[in-house]
């Protein structure tokens, strides 16, 4: 039995107000530390080094023991003092980190009112271009549908049937999949990142893999790891990533081998669709490699479809394809084979398409495996979704347009809107850093672009990465690092949204542009 001592971040009293202008973050770590600090201690990723180098500290050390017999890597858990916790919490991967670094972030938000030396955020995928229509139409909704009988269980645990209702006529009008999608097609939960913990936690055993194109979304670290004990099997993305990946079967064919003699049991793919980070659609043909491929090794096939509505046109990327939803495929007719549907299953939800992140509603859509929905139902109370939420999405999902709209309801008008309030936004952003000379990925779906700062700025390294969003954190601009979506290839990239408030994302621009000394080129 070997002990390694790791350091405690600095201990605080928990009777410390939190002020508006506070940099006090959680987890003890005390007000009198800037944020740059409080992060300094997170990684990007689970492999990435501190930013920082950690201040000595005085107080007990965390003690990581590691039973040799045990083997090299399942073996190690963190021992706390106090009574010991499930090797499930701690000899998994580490999900603090992420978490840490967005309770810091949230907590010194930049408001122009309340905290105008808080952090700009314009790296958290968040849409705010429809935020006052929907304020204004969810006031009025919960006022007029709100009833005594919303204050109990409702008549389903996973989602009431006014809502699967409601639901499952939009999927059929807006997704055209090929079997028209019923209410018992589906489960509601609170929000997708609850639905994919749930759902991976029944699909798959713990050392089971998960093989996924990468740069990838880092939530899926959170998401489809922790509980479920999956391993995350990143395949790079070809460079161009226009509509496709390159040969599917190729790529993952050649990762699937390599896993199988690692001893990993691939068990499930995953795929973003449309694409986080790089906010493309895919290419029909795509979809349907992926189908076969599904088929002939007997995997799972999980499409996150999260940003399916939120497409818009981009007059720079001509050769952009619409959304495809992987309902829509028929896959024996159209490739001419044995196809198990029972493998298929979608992930959507309200956070992104209508703008509404903190209402958690999530949906899976899965329309032959009733053994899933089976089994997932009987788990449904840990991700109820609130009676409000289900109260306003129901309203939303049926109501009719607003006056003077000859949209055919509410839905259809606000989607529309939406598609061109992001379409703005983003050849405002991508002309942005283009007039400096930054290379912007193309881009026609999502809440942001994809770009090459490592160019522009010289970085070339992954350490030189981690200094430059640093740097900007230091300096009150909070951007996605490349590294956090497992960009290992090419150091530099970075995540930046363009669907947050206009006078927040001058704010922030003006405040990278003197950080980097970022000006116009021409």
């Amino acid at each position: 039995m070997t002990a390694v001592a790791l350091p405690l971040p600095p201990s605080t009293s928990s009777s410390s107000p939190l002020t508006p202008n506070s940099q006090q973050t959680p987890f003890g770590v005390p007000s009198k530390y800037p944020l740059s600090e409080a992060l300094s201690h997170l990684s990007l990723t689970p492999e990435s080094i501190p930013l920082q180098k950690e201040k000595p500290v005085t107080h007990e050390p965390v003690v990581v023991v590691q039973d040799a017999n045990e083997g090299s890597k399942q073996e190690a858990r963190r021992v706390f003092l106090g009574p010991a916790l499930s090797t499930r919490a701690t000899g998994g991967p580490d999900g603090g980190p992420l978490i840490e670094r967005f309770s810091c972030l949230f907590n010194d938000i930049y408001c122009a009112d309340t905290n105008p030396k808080g952090i700009v955020s314009m790296g958290v995928a968040e849409n705010f271009l429809m935020a006052d229509e929907l304020l204004e139409f969810f006031a009025k909704a919960f006022k007029d549908n709100f009833l005594s009988s919303d204050l109990s269980y409702g008549d389903d645990l996973w989602g009431s049937r006014r809502l699967r209702a409601a639901l499952a006529t939009f999927y059929t009008t807006y997704f055209h999949p090929s079997v028209p999608v019923d209410s018992s097609h589906l489960i509601v939960g609170a929000g997708c990142s609850a639905i994919l913990d749930q759902l991976f936690h029944v699909l798959l055993d713990p050392g089971e893999g998960i093989l996924l194109s990468k740069p990838y979304y880092s939530g899926f670290d959170r998401d489809l790891r922790p509980r479920s004990g999956a391993v995350l099997i990143g395949v790079p993305l070809d460079e161009d990533g226009a509509g496709g990946e390159g040969s599917v079967e190729e790529r993952f064919g050649k990762a699937l081998r390599e896993s199988r003699e690692a001893g990993i049991k691939v068990r499930a793919m995953i795929i973003c669709n449309p694409q986080n980070p790089r906010g493309f659609t895919y290419s029909r043909d795509t979809l349907l490699e992926y189908a076969r491929f599904a088929e002939e090794h007997d995997l799972h096939l999980v499409s996150d479809e999260i940003y399916g509505l939120s497409v818009f046109e981009n007059a720079s990327y001509p050769a952009a394809l619409p959304f495809t939803s992987v309902l829509s495929l028929d896959v024996e007719k159209e490739l001419g084979i044995s196809f198990d549907r029972a493998r298929v299953h979608v992930v959507h939800g309200m956070s992104k398409d209508f703008c509404s992140n903190g209402l958690r509603l999530g949906v899976l859509i899965t329309q032959a495996n009733p053994l899933l929905l089976r089994t997932l139902a009987q788990t449904s109370m840990l991700m109820k979704i609130s009676s409000p939420a289900d109260v306003l999405f129901s309203s939303l999902l049926t109501s009719p347009p607003p006056p003077g709209s000859n949209a055919p309801s509410f839905v259809s008008w606000f989607l529309s809107e939406n598609k061109i309030r992001l379409g703005e936004a983003h050849a405002f952003l991508r002309s942005w850093f283009e007039e400096r000379g930054v290379v912007v990925a193309n881009a026609n779906a999502g809440h942001f672009v994809w770009v090459n700062l490592g160019k522009r700025m010289g970085w070339t390294t992954a350490e030189e990465e981690k200094k430059g969003f640093q740097k900007l954190l230091d300096g009150g601009v909070y951007i996605a690092p490349g590294s956090a979506y497992h960009n290992e290839k090419q150091p530099g990239w970075f995540r930046v949204t363009f669907s947050v408030k206009r006078a927040n994302l001058l704010v922030g621009l003006a405040k990278m542009e003197a950080i980097l000394g970022l000006l116009p080129t021409a």
